[in-house]
C-alpha cells in the first residue's frame, strides 16, 4: 500500500511539473500594429494580439501619433482565450509624421509574472 501511494504521488508531481513547462512554451501567433485608412474617413492603427496553444488570457493597446502629438490611444480588456484581441485607435488624415505603436501580452496564467509581452511599431 506504501509502494502504491508513492507512486501515484509521483505520478501526481510529474504530471503538474510536465504540465508546468509545456504552459510556458507559448508563443503570439499575431503581434502586429497596422495603420489603415478606417470607413471612418482617419486612418486607424490596429493592434491585433493571439497567443497559441496554452494561452489563458490576451491583451491589445494601440496609440496613434500625427502632426507632433498623440492623437488617439487605445487598450482592449483583458480577454480569455487565445484571442485575437483587436484594439483600434483613430487620426485624423493629413497631418504630418503619422506612425502607431502597439503593445501586446499573452498569458499562461493569472499573474503578469506568467506572462509574456511585445511591442511593434508601424510608420506611414
Amino acid at each position: 500500500m506504501k509502494k502504491l501511494k508513492t507512486s501515484i504521488l509521483a505520478l501526481c508531481l510529474l504530471s503538474v511539473f510536465g504540465t508546468s513547462a509545456y504552459a510556458a512554451n507559448i508563443t503570439f501567433e499575431i503581434a502586429q500594429v497596422e495603420i489603415l485608412l478606417s470607413d471612418k474617413g482617419k486612418w486607424e492603427s490596429r493592434a491585433t494580439t493571439k497567443g497559441s496553444y496554452g494561452t489563458t488570457h490576451a491583451r491589445s493597446y494601440t496609440e496613434i501619433w500625427a502632426g507632433g502629438k498623440k492623437q488617439d490611444y487605445k487598450e482592449s480588456p483583458k480577454q480569455a482565450g487565445v484571442g485575437p484581441v483587436i484594439a483600434s485607435a483613430y487620426a485624423p488624415i493629413g497631418l504630418s509624421d503619422t506612425y502607431s505603436t502597439s503593445g501586446h501580452r499573452i498569458w499562461w496564467g493569472s499573474t503578469d509574472k506568467e506572462s509574456i509581452s511585445t511591442t511593434d511599431r508601424t510608420s506611414i
